[in-house]
């Protein structure tokens, strides 16, 4: 029995050893929420413990021992060393899948961290590519944009071309009958007799008149070219159409009718006459083109409507009027007509019916009468015709009065010795030959030696000066400045046959400077000497 004792003792710290095990992965697995398992083997181990004291006591009580109790302590011996090596296994076992979960979940971190970082890094290389983008859509944009500024212009210059090509066809015709009429009417003069006077004043007369209209279509081409003054004028809309229309009527074609309807007494319109002629010219271009090859008419009318607010939601949509009155321009063809479809992008600035190369030609109008405070409407049918019809504020008439004071100053102080200044030979002769005649003395330079030599006179010897803008081997500004160095208080008539409007606004600032633009009369010039004279 002594044997049966020592080996279910044995067992007993073998079990208890086996339970500390169990114990230990139990708290190991607890903290991988796995404990369930492990407890519940616990209690079978703690169940074979108790086993194993409930035999102890049968032992102890039975009073002899035989092979069969011996035979069960050996198992139970046995048993006790099995649950240890399962203990031991198990709590290695634990041990090592606990560390395995910690690994893991120190490599899950791990992870989330490289995932939140490149999570990070994504939306951060996703928002420099959206910037990017966005960065290139600006740039394409504005390339866009540049490419479409730059035909534009381009076809705002073929357009102004085209008006050009108009207008000085029909200056040309014209220049050259006035050409007749001068050169006619000089070598007619020259054969005449002392006893022709009459017909010899009246051939003065037409080469005098002539001119004047010479002088006047140079102004309509410098006016065209943007040479005008940029002020706006005070005109009559019927009046700068006609005079448009005259200058430009040799170019259009002899298959088309020109009709006009300008109604009188209408109120003015401020205007910058370059610009309104361009639209004249732009509608008439508009107008042929849609008549030919065929014949037809084109008819201008002018008047004054007043626009409601009926009118504006009709007629005049999206359009920055206001209601009142206006002045209206109407241009209408019997053409070709526009259809309904292209009718929806006549203002397109790129749109034309005529090809590559054409349009902006409504659009630029549409443009310059809105600068204007006014608008432009186009209605057509097609196969019958278009009618385009500009509308223009107007303004209170002008009283332009004219004074007799120039008159009045002409012959005053005529004794004083004037210096002129240009190198057209025959400007100086007739500026010679007029002033000399009432009076002043004259002295005159071509050039700039001739002037050099002129200016070596004394200091009170010029009392005023007429000097040309433009010459070939003289800096005017040059020229300007020594004279008002050299003669102190010295009067200078400016002239010029081509007008530089930068140096006209300097020259009217200065003090005892007049600007005088060619072709100019002899009595003009002594009016602008006289009235020199009288403010000195």
């Amino acid at each position: 029995m002594s044997w049966d004792i020592a080996f279910v003792s044995v067992g007993i710290v073998l079990f208890i050893a086996a339970l500390a095990q169990y114990s230990r992965a139990y708290r190991v697995s607890r903290t991988q929420r796995s404990g369930g398992r492990w407890l519940a083997l616990g209690l079978f181990v703690v169940g074979f413990l108790v086993g194993y004291l409930l035999f102890i006591g049968y032992l102890l009580e039975s009073p002899s021992s035989n092979p069969t109790n011996r035979l069960v302590s050996i198992v139970f011996l046995g048993g006790s060393a099995f649950v240890l090596v399962c203990g031991r296994l198990f709590s290695s076992t634990t041990t090592d899948f606990a560390e395995l979960l910690e690994e893991n979940e120190k490599q899950r971190d791990q992870l989330e961290r490289q995932a939140e970082a490149l999570s990070m890094a994504v939306d951060r290389k996703t928002l420099q590519l959206a910037k990017e983008k966005e960065r290139q859509a600006r740039e394409s944009s504005r390339t866009a944009k540049m490419k479409k500024e730059r035909l534009e212009a381009r076809l705002v210059a073929k357009q102004k071309q085209d008006g050009l090509v108009t207008l000085v066809g029909g200056v040309a015709h014209d220049f050259n009958n006035l050409l007749v009429g001068i050169l006619g009417n000089a070598s007619f003069a020259r054969q005449l007799g002392p006893a022709e006077a009459q017909d010899f004043d009246e051939a003065l007369a037409d080469v005098e008149v002539a001119a004047d209209r010479a002088a006047e279509l140079t102004q309509h081409l410098n006016d065209y070219c943007g040479r005008g003054r940029t002020a706006l004028d005070a005109m009559d809309l019927g009046a700068l159409t006609s005079e448009t229309l005259s200058l430009i009527r040799s170019s259009v074609d002899a298959k088309i009718l020109v009709v006009t309807d300008f109604q009188e007494e209408l109120p003015l319109v401020w205007v910058e006459i370059s610009r309104l002629q361009q639209v004249v010219i732009n509608l008439t271009i508009n107008g042929c083109e849609a008549i030919l090859p065929a014949t037809g008419t084109l008819s201008y009318r002018t008047g004054l409507i007043e626009v409601t607010e009926a009118d504006l939601e009709a007629d005049w949509i999206n359009e920055p009027i206001e209601p009142g009155p206006y002045v209206f321009l109407e241009v209408k063809d019997d053409g070709c007509g526009i259809s309904r479809v292209d009718q929806l992008q006549l203002f397109d600035a790129l749109f034309s019916t005529k090809g590559i190369g054409r349009g902006l030609g409504l659009a630029a109008a549409r443009k310059v009468a809105r600068s204007h405070g006014g608008s432009l409407r186009v209605s057509s049918v097609e196969g019958e015709g278009t009618v385009a019809t500009v509308i223009l504020p107007p303004v209170s008439r002008i009283d332009e009065s004219t004074s007799p004071e120039e008159e009045k100053q002409v012959g005053l102080r005529q004794r004083e010795k004037v210096l002129v200044i240009d190198d057209e030979l025959i400007v100086l002769d007739m500026i010679r030959r007029g002033l000399s005649r009432v009076g002043y003395g004259v002295d005159t330079a071509n050039n700039e030696s001739e002037l050099l030599e002129l200016m070596q006179a004394p200091a009170g010897e010029y009392t005023a000066a007429i000097l040309d803008i433009m010459m070939p081997d003289i800096v005017f500004e040059k020229a300007f400045e020594e004279l008002r160095a050299r003669f102190p208080g010295i009067r200078i008539v400016v002239s010029s046959g081509y007008s530089d409007f930068e140096t006209e606004e300097f020259l009217d600032k200065e003090a005892l400077v007049k600007v005088l633009n060619k072709p100019y009369r002899v009595d003009q010039l002594i009016g602008a000497l006289a009235e020199m004279q009288a403010k000195a």
